[in-house]
């Protein structure tokens, strides 16, 4: 499962890291990546959104301020501690299996909009 979650990771890293070097700043961009796994499985630990440091190489430690949800901020603290940024949660559908988080404050940028969204695809794969 660890390993699953981690593709996932490098995804929304991907994904931040594109949208963060992207010139148009109304940019769109997503990334896909199939798992094999079901939706549920994948979703149960992305869902707790306070897990990213123990899943991800690129985060060293979390803190939450707020709820753990809606307007709840997480602040993400590099490996090497030499980095943070903070973002806010804007959206939180568990029927939708997503959910959207802004980068409010710190780098690698600002004002960057993300989402998770995990979509069922059958037989164990998502």
């Amino acid at each position: 499962m660890k390993k699953y979650i981690g593709k996932l990771i490098v995804a929304v890293l991907l994904t931040f890291t594109l949208n963060s070097n992207a010139q148009n700043n109304a940019a769109d961009l997503s990334y896909v990546v199939k798992i094999d796994a079901s939706a549920d499985k994948i979703w149960e630990q992305v869902r707790k959104m306070d897990n990213i440091d123990k899943i991800s190489s690129y985060v060293g430690s979390l803190q939450w301020i707020g709820p753990r949800g809606v307007g709840g901020i997480r602040i993400c603290t590099a490996p090497d501690g030499k980095g943070k940024f903070k973002e806010k949660i804007l959206k939180f559908d568990d029927q939708q299996r997503s959910y959207t988080w802004q980068v409010v404050e710190g780098i690698p940028a600002k004002n960057v909009i993300n989402s998770f969204k995990i979509v069922d695809l059958g037989r164990n794969k998502s």
